[in-house]
C-alpha cells in the first residue's frame, strides 16, 4: 500500500470509528445544543474574563504552586531512593533470593496501573499532599 493511500485511509478509518462511537452513545443531544445550554456555556466562559488578580487569590495560587512543586520533588526523591534500594538486588548482586524478591516487587509495581496505586494510596492516606507524594513515588 502506498504512502498516499495510508494518509487517506487512516484518517477516514478514524472518522468512521468516531462516527460509530457517537452513534452508539445514548443521551439527549438536543439539550446539549439548546438555547439554554449555549447561554450557560457563554456565562461560564465569561467568568474567566478578566482573570482574578486580587491579593488573597494570588497568594493562595502561589502557595498551591509551591506545594505542587514540593510534592513533585519529594515524590521523585522517594522514587529514586526506592529505585536505588531495589537496583542492586534486582541485578543479582546480593544473591539469587534477593534477586527474585526484588524483581517480584518491581514486576508487581509495573503490572499495576498508576491509577490503581493512586486509588489505594488515597484510600489509605486520604486526599492531600502526602497521598500525592506517595502516588508519584510509586
Amino acid at each position: 500500500m502506498s504512502n498516499v493511500a495510508r494518509t487517506v485511509i487512516a484518517p477516514l478509518a478514524f472518522l468512521l470509528f468516531l462516527a460509530a462511537c457517537v452513534a452508539t452513545l445514548s443521551g439527549d443531544w438536543a439539550s446539549l445544543f439548546s438555547r439554554n445550554a449555549i447561554v450557560r456555556m457563554g456565562e461560564f466562559a465569561r467568568g474567566f474574563v478578566p482573570p482574578a488578580m486580587d491579593g488573597p487569590f494570588l497568594a493562595r495560587t502561589g502557595w498551591a504552586a509551591l506545594e505542587t512543586l514540593a510534592i513533585s520533588v519529594m515524590g521523585t526523591l522517594l522514587a529514586v531512593v526506592g529505585g536505588l534500594a531495589l537496583a542492586l538486588p534486582a541485578a543479582g548482586r546480593w544473591g539469587t533470593p534477593a534477586k527474585f524478591a526484588a524483581r517480584g516487587v518491581l514486576n508487581v509495581a509495573r503490572a499495576s496501573p498508576e491509577l490503581v496505586w493512586a486509588s489505594m494510596i488515597v484510600v489509605a492516606a486520604g486526599l492531600g499532599p502526602f497521598a500525592g507524594t506517595l502516588a508519584l513515588a510509586f
